[in-house]
């Protein structure tokens, strides 16, 4: 019951201290009304000191209980997901639950399926197939499934694994690095590498969760990479500026190989340039975080700036 929070042996060993501490007194208590009781023959106390007694062994079973219901009711929850009006994109839908490639192409090769319709859960059969491809316990069949779903014609727009959800930007936006895969599928079937990031007016190459492979992808399928963010805290930055900013040097020299401008200037004046000698000088000399990768990404900066130099001449 007490145990769920002991996540190590010191942790555990403080929290089997606290729990003798606080069961000391109860039992103790418990002891000197079941003595009480038998000396003076009240059954009161006898039945007093029995309650007390019983009482932890009474939160015990109520914690399992608790933990059996909420299981329970998840388990519920997992069994309604999933269900189309239509059988075969349930069966879909039941072959993306166990990974097996093979029968969810035999249910979709059975007949014309209605790609809009939504299961119980909100999610489109498509949508379906993202999110179980994310979920933890997920297997690389699953995204084996998104691209035959997405071969046979299923549409790669917004709403598709909940209402209202951008899908593209839901994947890019995440820091699971399976949405890769997922990623170049939804971009190389008509998804847009612009598209706008979740809860967020800019577009993917602005994601806190971008990384030189998702950059490499968006790249590939021809995001833009001059775009400057009207997101209010960094608003005029380039993508390349905010990587700056972040300190991720590989992600920067990757962003600046791949034709980002080295040499623009923010509404501040602020450059990629500045805002890296800005993190040097505060680290003194050079920075703390990665100061390899952070020299590789000054040689690629100087070979931007010298190519944009060479353009204008």
């Amino acid at each position: 019951f007490l145990g769920r929070g002991a996540s190590s042996e010191s942790s555990g060993r403080e929290l089997g201290r606290d729990v003798a501490l606080l069961l000391a007194p109860l039992l103790l208590g418990a002891a000197v009304l079941l003595v009480m009781g038998q000396r003076s023959g009240s059954r009161g106390l006898v039945l007093a000191g029995t309650l007390v007694t019983a009482l932890p062994f009474v939160l015990f079973a109520a914690s399992i209980f608790t933990d059996a219901g909420s299981g329970l009711l998840r388990a519920v929850g997992r069994s309604r997901e999933g269900r189309f009006g239509d059988a075969r994109l349930t069966a879909v839908a039941r072959a993306v639950d166990r990974a097996e490639p093979a029968a969810a192409a035999e249910a979709i090769r059975s007949g014309p399926l209605d790609f809009s319709a939504r299961e119980r859960g909100g999610s489109t059969i498509l949508g379906y197939a993202v999110k179980r491809s994310l979920a933890w316990d997920a297997r690389p069949e699953r995204t084996e499934i998104v691209r035959a779903l997405l071969d046979s014609g299923a549409p790669v727009v917004d709403g598709v694994v909940a209402a209202g959800a951008p899908l593209v930007g839901t994947v890019a936006d995440s820091a699971d690095p399976r949405t890769v895969a997922i990623l170049d599928l939804l971009l190389a079937h008509g998804g847009d590498p612009d598209a706008k990031l979740p809860f967020d007016p800019d577009p993917l190459v602005f994601s806190r969760n971008l990384t030189v492979e998702k950059a490499r992808v968006l790249v590939r399928h021809g995001a833009d990479l001059a775009v400057v963010s009207i997101d209010g805290g960094r608003a005029g930055f380039t993508p390349l500026m905010l990587a700056v900013e972040r300190e991720e040097w590989d992600l920067a020299a990757c962003l600046l190989e791949s034709g980002a401008p080295a040499g623009r200037a923010a509404p501040d004046g602020s450059t990629a340039r500045s805002i890296a000698e800005a993190i040097a000088r505060r680290d003194r000399g050079a920075p703390t975080r990665a100061p390899e990768a952070y020299v590789a990404f000054l040689e690629a900066l100087g070979e931007a700036e010298r190519r944009e130099a060479s353009a204008k001449r």
